[in-house]
C-alpha cells in the first residue's frame, strides 16, 4: 500500500501550512452554509455569496430579487440570513424553486481530496504500477475485448482501493 504524507503541521525545517477553516458538512443547516459561502470570512454575505446559499436550499432568486430582498446594507449577517432564509422559504414562488445546489466551498473540499487522490495514488506511480501488473496478468482477455486495459488514473481506484 503506499505510504500517505503528513498534511499540514510543521516538521523537517519547512514552515507550518495554515488550518483550513473547519466548516460543519451538513448543509441543511444554514449556519454551515453561511460559513461555505462566507469567502471572505468576514461574518457577512455579499449579493454573489448570498446568492449561492439561497441556492443551497433550492432557491434560486434573479440578482435584482436577492438585492431587494437585503436591501442597501453591507451584506446578510448570519442572524439575518437565517431570517430571511426563513421567510423565504415559506413564500418564495415555485417559479424560484429547484433543487438544491452544493456551495461551491464544499465543492472544493471535493477538488482537494481528488488532488490528494491524485498526488497519492497516480503522481506516485502506485497506480501506474498496479495497472501494469493487472494489463499483464490480464493481456488475453484485453485482446480479445472481454476485459478493458486499466490506465494510471482515478477510474482505476475503484478496483486497488
Amino acid at each position: 500500500s503506499p505510504s500517505m504524507a503528513r498534511v499540514g503541521g510543521s516538521g523537517g525545517g519547512r514552515s507550518p501550512r495554515p488550518e483550513p477553516r473547519i466548516i460543519g458538512s451538513d448543509l441543511s443547516s444554514p449556519d454551515n452554509v453561511f460559513k461555505c459561502c462566507d469567502t471572505n470570512d468576514v461574518g457577512l454575505l455579499d449579493v454573489h455569496e448570498a446568492k449561492f446559499a439561497f441556492n443551497a436550499f433550492g432557491l434560486f432568486p434573479d440578482l435584482e430579487y436577492l438585492q431587494d430582498w437585503m436591501g442597501d446594507g453591507d451584506g446578510l449577517s448570519l442572524a439575518g440570513f437565517k431570517e430571511l432564509l426563513r421567510k423565504k422559504m415559506a413564500s418564495a414562488p415555485t417559479s424560484m424553486r429547484r433543487p438544491r445546489a452544493i456551495p461551491f466551498a464544499r465543492r472544493g473540499v471535493s477538488l482537494r481530496q481528488l488532488n490528494s487522490l491524485q498526488e497519492t495514488f497516480v503522481n506516485s506511480g502506485w497506480i501506474s504500477a498496479k495497472c501494469q501488473v493487472f494489463n499483464a496478468e490480464h493481456q488475453a482477455e484485453i485482446k480479445e475485448g472481454k476485459v478493458w486495459a486499466l490506465g494510471d488514473n482515478l477510474y482505476a481506484l475503484d478496483r486497488f482501493v
